[in-house]
């Protein structure tokens, strides 16, 4: 009865919907928004920037001119205002944010990003909407004018902006932060005129008797009644006065008339001051790291001029090293750029210096096709960038090069920008790599991959080692084959025996010296092993245990080759 009655529960719960299940989204094909990937957001940052920056320069400019009534011409205006905030409000809701409770992950939850819109920026828009909302109720009081500027409250977000924007577009940091000061200070300029005009319109409106800037002003300049009654030529005059006292000019033909206007102006000259000191700091800061590359090319050539100053080097060659410390600009920067991916994590590095070895992948068998990620940055770090001067010797025989910039010539062949040589490189014997050297015809730049270090990154990776391997046994002995034939074909002109009448001992022998670099003739060595291997009763003879011996070994050698390269075959399969 027990497990009837429990299974019968079972039924009852299973009929009604779980409380743990997901909530389902009807609008999942629509939102949220992806900030990374919705091209809806992109534009619409673009409105919101544009909308908060009219914002910042028309509410303070109502407060001032318009007092507690709302003119026919602003009255659009502040419903836009409204209608965007409206429409900001519920974009800002209805996109995914960073989560809280899984770092690195981005929450797309409609209720949960509610939840977190209402914790982070819903007082701050509930409040910029209080003008609209006294409009709504018509609610009249003296204070109202001001309680526009709960509009201001938003434009906090024109820098979140202008940061998503310089991560997107890759603005450097010191034009992002040269905008950011020329837009603060046309801002605090902005509201300096706008306090400034305000203090003169209000004492206007409340004692029309009382001195205050502006009847001042006219007296002393004169001019048409129509220059200190419009408002925008109001703002014009008081626009000038603060941009005078922000930049610590003061010519003095606009002052104070009031306790009123000394108090406010006092107040302008302390904002307008720290802003100017900070702007200077912040511009003098900013552009001493605007260029760091070339504040040190600059820092370097003093200390060469100086150098060669101690050690009277002559004209001829001073100019001929600044030259060469001016083509180095590229040397350098690629040093500082593997700096900067060291670090970034594997994946950005990969992503980053992927396309730069696909050039070297082309042109080497055992890196094309798929390669892990890693393998990828290991042989970028390994990349070193060289310079050479015209007429100059580039020394590069066990590395693979790849020309950057400039022209070179190498065993006839003109090598410039893309080209790349030095593929046997991998090769261990000297005889059998190219002994050719580069000849630079003007500043030539390239990247080098040490051969050492290009076998020591690829060992940890079988698959690519085993090409590797494979790749240089098969030029190892194209290049073998063709240097012992050219060597057989030196010694028959020379007049000694032909390579195939030789011996076993004697053609390993060849081998091994042309191998080698001897240059003692090895067919002179059969010879004299021939004519000086003394038999018991004096004759000379070959000995056939020694003959046999030898040639188990090489077969020995041989068998093991082969069995060398089927593995690695096996491997790469």
């Amino acid at each position: 009865m027990k497990t009837i009655g429990s299974t019968g529960a079972q039924g009852k719960e299973s009929k009604g919907p779980k409380r743990s299940e997901q909530w389902e989204n009807p609008l999942s094909r629509w939102l949220p928004l992806d900030p990374k990937e919705s091209r809806f957001n992109d534009t619409w940052n673009v409105v919101a920037w544009f909308m908060l920056l009219i914002i910042a320069f028309v509410v303070p400019y109502e407060v001032t001119f318009a007092g507690s009534a709302n003119p026919p011409r602003l009255f659009w205006w502040n419903r836009v205002f409204d209608f965007f905030t409206v429409i900001d409000m519920i974009i800002t809701m209805v996109t995914a944010q960073p989560s809280e409770s899984r770092p690195g992950t981005l929450e797309k939850r409609l209720p949960i990003l509610a939840c977190m819109y209402l914790k982070r920026h819903a007082a701050t828009d509930v409040l910029s909407l209080l003008p609209s909302l006294a409009f709504l109720t018509r609610i009249e009081f003296p204070a109202l004018r001001f309680v526009r500027l709960a509009r201001l409250l938003r434009i906090s977000s024109i820098l979140r902006i202008a940061r998503e924007w310089q991560i997107n577009l890759g603005v450097t940091n010191a034009v992002f932060a040269l905008t950011t000061l020329l837009l603060a200070v046309a801002l605090l300029s902005h509201f300096l005129a706008c306090t400034w005009a305000f203090v003169a319109v209000y004492l206007a409106t409340e004692d029309p008797s009382s001195p205050n800037w502006i009847a001042a002003a006219q007296a002393a300049k004169g001019g048409p009644d129509e220059m200190y009654e419009r408002p925008w030529d109001i703002y014009s005059l008081a626009l000038y006065w603060a941009i005078m006292t922000l930049t610590s000019i003061g010519y003095g033909d606009i002052t104070p008339q009031c306790t009123l206007e000394y108090w406010a102006c006092s107040f302008c000259m302390i904002c307008g001051g720290a802003m100017w000191a900070f702007s200077i700091g912040q511009v003098c800061g900013i552009l001493t790291t605007m260029l760091p590359h070339d504040v040190e090319l600059k820092q370097r050539l003093d200390d060469l001029n100086e150098m060669m100053q101690e050690r009277d080097v002559p004209a001829s060659v001073r100019a001929t090293l600044r030259r060469y410390l001016f083509e180095t600009h590229g040397v350098r920067m690629h040093e500082d750029h593997k700096a900067t991916i060291k670090h970034m994590s594997p994946m950005l590095q990969f992503q980053v210096i992927g396309s730069s070895m696909d050039h070297f992948r082309s042109h080497l068998p055992y890196l094309r096709g798929d390669m892990p990620s890693e393998l990828v940055v290991a042989l970028s770090q390994k990349l070193e960038a060289l310079l050479y001067a015209p007429k100059e010797t580039a020394q590069t025989r066990r590395a693979i090069c790849s020309a950057r910039r400039g022209v070179a010539i190498r065993a006839g062949r003109i090598l410039a920008t893309g080209a790349v040589w030095g593929a046997d490189a991998i090769l261990d014997n000297e005889a059998l790599r190219e002994s050719a050297y580069v000849r630079c015809l003007s500043y030539f730049e390239l990247l080098a991959l040490p051969a050492l270090s290009l076998a020591k990154a690829l060992r940890p990776y079988p698959v690519q080692f085993a090409k590797f391997r494979w790749v240089m046994l098969h030029l190892a002995s194209c290049r073998g084959v063709k240097l012992i034939a050219a060597a057989a074909k030196m010694s028959e002109r020379r007049g000694e025996p032909a390579f195939g009448h030789l011996s076993v001992p004697a053609r390993t022998e060849f081998i091994a010296n042309v191998l080698s670099g001897s240059k003692e003739s090895a067919n002179s060595r059969e010879q004299n092993s021939i004519t000086r291997s003394p038999c018991a009763n004096g004759a000379t003879v070959l000995s056939g245990e020694s003959l046999r011996q030898d040639v188990q070994e090489i077969k020995a050698s041989v068998e093991m080759l082969m069995q060398e390269v089927r593995d690695m075959k096996a491997a790469a399969s």
